[in-house]
């Protein structure tokens, strides 16, 4: 009995190596990182130090900045820095050149597979050998897409400690405290953070790199905090054009009187304060002492810009139970990310999607039939006929290799038409935004089919962040990601017929859709009419507006068509759409389904208006539908556990193309590219 009782534990681990590639109790490889000690030279002269996250930050499924600090002391050296997770199989690099007695800063961004824990940065000499490594801080993922993270850049951070208790209604918050060289310079990496607070710090050291980066963040939805005080002067550098008022100087006050009763809570501590001097430029003012704005706010696309007039490091607000009442009129602005812009959540789907290639169609079965029963006619009846009647019967051990021959290299021609001979790169986009802003975020799958067994180097700009699609839980994420002037995943190898998948996020620019919302003349209390007009110099396919979750079709629209349609619509969506959104709701979203326990089957928001969104009743098995209606499926999770969100009191304009979103390439392969775009672009009500 324990002769068998070995045998099934041999057996299963056999089993396990052959299925995982990895003995079942083997030591996950990099689990012990053999890295220096962050910011101390080693024996050739190399210190790192590395910051990773957001003070070591992030939610799922998104990317992580990374800040490198390097100094060399030593002999120069020439070569790459690296960056990977625990499972070693993601390389995320760049070029380096360290000359004697260098410092240097280099910004590099990784998807973290394992979702925690520390990464490994190495420098790589020409020879690849290591010169020097070193841990990263641990990377904490925030549990949900429901959690709240505040960025602080201060010269006093222990100020602001307490804002993890500000929730905003969220399930959790997180504060992370960065320096002003951790912001990160592409757009894209920004998304994690909700609210973001400047206080008494430099911010004329911002790069141009990074100041567009923040505008395109606040414009999709970020809230930007600047204070005041006495250093006002240095923390506004960077912001007087876009802050919500212009600020003339400070001043001391004895008593803030109507801020503690707007709030409703007495200040802890006497005056007097010290206040900076403004006066309202565009935006209103959220708390306000006798017409001095306290708080004041501007709108900037879906985001919104803030100058809070005190100093948080200092009475009132230091210690003060209304800061947090403060602090939640910021973070309740801070919009909750549609179901669609969340990414892909589901890999398969998307990786089926970008794998659906309508050219490389398999053949009929009518065909495949007509073809065997040729075959068996023609090497049987046929060829016996034939030798018959010549009286060469003995010849058939030459005759039916012959037949043999000429129908296999007839089959190896029918399927290299069917497969192709030319590499095909498939882009399957989802672009979200809002219209009345010239960038929205780019969430493509990208499939690069080969026809042979080969190795690719893909080649993208350089702002765009990829990693791979994982169908299966197992699956291997072996890349190697080189980020200079542009992006290329290096010795990409995919096997013949096979379809590489990839997923790549970035920041576009939107299409030229002009759209309005106004009151129907007839009944203006209960209907509502819309005014789109295609400016691009594109056609848009199966236009639609989705309204209270229904789905109003337009039809297509040629380059320079407009469409006026009337619809019906709540009281809510009325009132948005006809009372300026400044200062009365700036985003709403709705929670879909109750039981979020991952043990029921939760529809799409847009399930009951696929037809509609795709154009078809019958997309099932449709070469070209299929795919899209994948795309869509690959959007939303059937048995998360996280809460869906999705526009509510909102009208969002649907709309395909064939347009690609990203430039994507191989560097020494001719290629062949397809595309198709989804948009969910939000119209702006007032």
């Amino acid at each position: 009995m324990k002769k068998n009782h070995l045998l099934w534990l041999l057996t299963l681990l056999l089993l396990s190596s052959f299925l995982f590639g990895k003995p079942l109790f083997a030591q996950e490889d990099g689990i012990d990182f053999p890295a220096g000690e962050a910011g101390q030279p080693n024996d050739l002269g190399i210190a790192l130090t590395i910051r990773s996250g957001y003070d070591g930050f992030y939610k799922q499924g998104s990317w992580l900045p990374i800040t490198v600090l390097v100094s060399n002391d030593g002999p120069a050296v020439e070569g790459t820095i690296v960056v990977r997770g625990r499972d070693r199989q993601a390389e995320y690099m760049a070029p380096i050149t360290l000359p004697n007695q260098s410092r240097k800063r280099i910004r590099l961004n990784a998807y973290n597979f394992n979702n925690s824990g520390a990464l490994l940065v190495q420098i790589l000499d020409d020879q690849g050998e290591v010169v020097a490594a070193v841990n990263t801080n641990n990377v904490q993922s925030l549990l949900t897409t429901n959690s709240l993270l505040y960025g602080v850049v201060s010269s006093q951070p222990e100020a602001f400690e307490d804002l993890e208790k500000v929730l905003a209604g969220r399930t959790e918050a997180g504060v992370a405290f960065l320096d002003l060289d951790e912001l990160p310079e592409n757009p894209t990496l920004w998304l994690d953070l909700d609210v973001l607070v400047f206080n008494d710090v430099d911010t004329n050291e911002l790069t141009a790199d990074q100041r567009t980066a923040l505008e395109e963040w606040i414009r999709l939805g970020g809230q930007l905090v600047v204070t005041g005080g006495a250093s006002w002067q240095k923390t506004t550098g960077a912001f007087k054009e876009i802050l919500p008022v212009q600020v003339t100087g400070s001043r001391s006050v004895d008593d803030l009187p109507a801020v503690a009763e707007q709030v409703g809570l007495p200040f802890r501590d006497a005056g007097p304060y010290v206040v900076a001097d403004s006066q309202l430029r565009d935006g209103i003012a959220l708390f306000n002492q006798a017409g001095l704005p306290i708080l004041a706010r501007r709108q900037l696309g879906r985001g919104g810009v803030y100058f809070l007039a005190l100093d948080p490091q200092f009475a009132p607000l230091d210690d003060w139970d209304g800061s947090e009442i403060v602090w939640d009129e910021i973070a309740q602005r801070a919009p909750l990310p549609s179901f669609w812009e969340t990414g892909f959540v589901v890999d398969g789907e998307a990786a089926s999607a970008v794998s659906s290639l309508p050219s490389l169609t398999l053949p009929s079965v009518f065909l495949l039939i007509g073809f065997v029963l040729l075959y068996i006619v023609v090497i049987g009846p046929l060829n016996y006929l034939f030798l018959k009647r010549q009286k060469r019967r003995e010849i058939a051990w030459l005759t039916i290799p012959a037949v043999i021959v000429f129908f296999s290299l007839t089959a190896y021609l029918i399927g290299l038409q069917f497969k192709g001979n030319t590499v095909l790169i498939n882009q399957m986009a989802v672009v979200s935004g809002r219209l009345d802003q010239p960038v929205g975020q780019v969430d493509a799958g990208v499939g690069v089919y080969s026809p042979r067994r080969g190795s690719y180097e893909i080649v993208l700009e350089k702002d765009v962040l990829i990693r791979r699609l994982q169908t299966y839980l197992f699956d291997e994420v072996d890349m190697q990601v080189m980020q200079g002037n542009d992006v290329r995943l290096l010795d990409t190898l995919i096997d013949v017929g096979e379809v590489g998948t990839f997923a790549v996020q970035a920041n576009r620019p939107l299409p030229d859709v002009q759209a309005a919302i106004t009151a129907d003349p007839e009944n203006p209390e209960r209907r509502l009419v819309a005014t789109v007009t295609n400016g691009g110099n594109f056609d848009l396919e199966n236009v639609g507006l989705w309204v209270e979750g229904n789905f109003i079709n337009l039809g297509d629209m040629d380059s320079g068509d407009t469409v006026v349609q009337s619809f019906a619509a709540s009281e809510g969506t009325i009132a948005k759409y006809q009372v300026s959104d400044q200062g009365l709701v700036f985003y709403e979203t709705y929670q879909q389904g109750d039981d979020l326990s991952g043990s029921t089957y939760q529809p799409s928001p847009l399930e009951s208006s696929y037809y509609d969104i795709l154009g078809t009743t019958s997309y099932y098995g449709d070469g070209v539908y299929y795919p899209r209606y994948e795309l869509l499926e690959s959007l939303f999770d059937h048995y998360g556990v996280e809460p869906i969100y999705a526009p509510r009191s909102t009208v969002t304009l649907i709309a395909w193309s064939d347009q690609p979103q990203i430039d994507v390439s191989l560097a020494e392969n001719r290629f062949e590219n397809s595309s198709v775009t989804v948009y969910f672009l939000e119209i702006p009500g007032g």
